[in-house]
Order: C-alpha cells, then structure tokens, then sequence
C-alpha cells in the first residue's frame, strides 16, 4: 500500500531562513524546537481514498501499514515533525520505508510543480482548498482553525497523490529514498 500524506503543523512558524535540502539540515534548523502536530490528510494511491487526522498516532498507525510513503517536502519537513513527537523506534520505522519525496521534482513548491504537470491541476490547486473549507464547515464539528487546516492539508496531500502517480508512473528514481537517513 502507498500512501501520500501532508501535515499541518507549527513547524514553519519558527523564524526559519533559507531552504532545507536534506533532513539533518532540518533537524539542525529545529533543534531543540516543540512542534505541535494540528492535523494531516493522508490518501491511498491504490483506493484513492483519504482520510482526515487530528491526532498524530492515528497518522502514525495508517503510515505504519504503508509499504512506500510519498510526500512532498516530507523528508525536511512532514518526517521531521513526526520524529519529533514519536518514539525513537516509531520515527525509524517510517524512515527505514521506501519514500519519494517530490519536492524538487518538477518545481520547489506545490503550487509550481501541479501547474508546470498540467493546467488542470493548476487550476484544483486552487479550487481543492475552498472546495475541502465548504464541505467542513458545513460538520460544524471543527473550530475555524482546524477547518482550514485540514482544508490546506487535503488540497496538499491530494495534489501530492495526482504528482505522485505520475512520478511512479514516470519510472524516476532521482526522489526516492530507500535506507533512513544519517
């Protein structure tokens, strides 16, 4: 099973400058750092289904299950803000997972990389977002913070999931990594 995931987080809160290449110029940047886990949308490739998390072991349980991860950004950012709050061996299990990271693939952001893949997917970039805010809002389970969270999260991890299956079906390597890090 692969699974894409986004996280939402107060990890870029941090008066970070510059840009992170790998993940220990990350752990570097936010040592010593609390990060505080607000939420993550993961979805299956193969069904196509997702899933909304307000709790990171939750998070955890699902990706624990994956046989690949696909991120982008995940190995600087969404990985490292998991490291942070899971056990020593939890983290190692998620990073020993084969895992493609796309940033860097097409472009350096989300948003450059689905307009450069097609316009279409340019295009639900923006639509993905208040599309996921009216469907939330309309639970009236969620605090205005966490709606649009979740919101950011689902449009990111969808994007990711589109990106991602034409990366797996490209047969490109050049952002998969299969051994942990360090």
């Amino acid at each position: 099973m692969r699974v894409c995931f986004d996280t939402a987080s107060n990890y870029f809160w941090n008066g970070l400058g510059g840009y992170l290449n790998t993940p220990e110029q990350a752990r570097c940047a936010f040592e010593g750092f609390n990060f505080r886990f607000d939420c993550a949308t993961a979805v299956i490739i193969e069904s196509r289904e997702s899933f909304d998390y307000t709790d990171h072991r939750e998070l955890f349980a699902l990706l624990e299950q994956a046989d690949e991860i696909v991120t982008f950004n995940g190995r600087t950012c969404d990985l490292i803000v998991l490291e942070k709050l899971l056990k020593p061996e939890e983290s190692r299990k998620l990073w020993a997972k084969p895992h493609h990271d796309l940033k860097g693939w097409l472009e350096q952001s989300l948003e450059a990389s689905a307009k450069r893949f097609s316009p279409e997917l340019g295009v639900q970039y923006g639509r993905l977002r208040q599309q996921r805010v009216a469907i939330l809002e309309v639970s009236k389970t969620l605090n205005d913070f966490q709606t649009s969270a979740l919101a950011g999260t689902y449009r990111d991890a969808w994007v990711t999931f589109e990106l991602g299956c034409a990366y797996l079906k490209s047969g490109n390597t050049d952002f998969t990594y299969t051994h942990p890090p360090g």
